[in-house]
């Protein structure tokens, strides 16, 4: 939902992707990313994307917790969950969670 509330606010505020990353401060490949649902942006590239496009955080993240959670990421597969859990239950010593 972020990526399609940036999207939406960059098309409406008539900028390229280009422009908004120029504005921001941020690689336009970037900014597709994130309109794609393909990168998670920090809380610091929200702040500047919101700046960049003229509105607040608050405008910019809104209904993104109805969407998967907050996150433009896909879920963990079945198969990731299973590994997941057979590596936390070894204990591995360092407190590192490995996959």
């Amino acid at each position: 939902m972020l990526g399609m509330n940036v999207r939406r606010w960059r098309e409406e505020k008539g900028l390229t992707q280009e422009a908004l990353a120029e504005r921001a401060d941020l690689d336009p490949t970037y900014i597709s990313g994130i309109e794609r649902g393909m990168r998670n942006p920090s809380v610091l590239s929200v702040v500047r994307i919101a700046k960049a496009l003229g509105v607040t955080t608050s405008q910019l993240m809104e209904r993104v917790d109805d969407d998967n959670n907050g996150s433009n990421s896909e879920p963990v597969r079945p198969e990731r969950k299973k590994i997941y859990s057979q590596n936390n239950r070894r204990g591995g010593g360092n407190g590192k969670k490995t996959f």
